[in-house]
């Protein structure tokens, strides 16, 4: 058994068994820290988290204010709206070309006046939250509508040909 002290009117009894030794002592601390620190991790983010998720749901993220404009109205974006649309009509216009050459011709002349205005537009975006990158972004669309004017000449007006020299056109 273990050994008996008495000090005043208390009695303590040492059991050697149920002695924490020292690396018992720290486990347990070093768990109960870990836990402590994992937990506060875990609720620092989910406190973030929804604090995010509110402020963009109610109208205010963290990089504008309730008065910031709403993307995609405004000088610029209508500007990029007339812009998209000549390149539509532009490659509608190429579309019956029989020849590369001429395609690309067509589809350049038909972006006109609209395009003419390009430098202007770019300005006018530079000043507005992701504007440049909205003009880049139209800017591409215009290449890729040249290159699909291209092909589908370079594609259909063999065929057109073949099918007019059918029909005797």
């Amino acid at each position: 058994m273990g050994r008996s002290v008495r000090q005043g009117s208390v009695q303590v009894v040492f059991d050697k068994h149920s002695m924490e030794t020292d690396l018992e002592r720290g486990r347990r601390l070093g768990r109960k820290y870990v836990l402590g620190v994992f937990v506060a991790l875990a609720s620092l983010f989910v406190v973030v988290t929804t604090l995010e998720i509110t402020l963009e749901v109610f109208g205010r993220g963290l990089h504008g204010s309730l008065a910031a404009p709403i993307p995609g109205q405004g000088a610029c974006s209508e500007d990029l709206r007339r812009l998209a649309g000549a390149v539509e009509r532009a490659i509608a216009a190429s579309g019956r070309t029989l020849d590369e050459g001429r395609a690309t011709t067509r589809y350049r002349e038909a972006l006109k006046p609209e395009w003419d205005k390009e430098g202007a537009i770019e300005g006018v975006c530079a000043g507005e939250a992701g504007g440049s990158d909205a003009v880049a972004a139209v800017v591409r669309l215009r290449l890729a509508g040249e290159e699909v004017a291209r092909r589908q000449a370079g594609e259909l007006g063999p065929i057109r040909q073949d099918l007019e020299a059918y029909l005797g056109h």
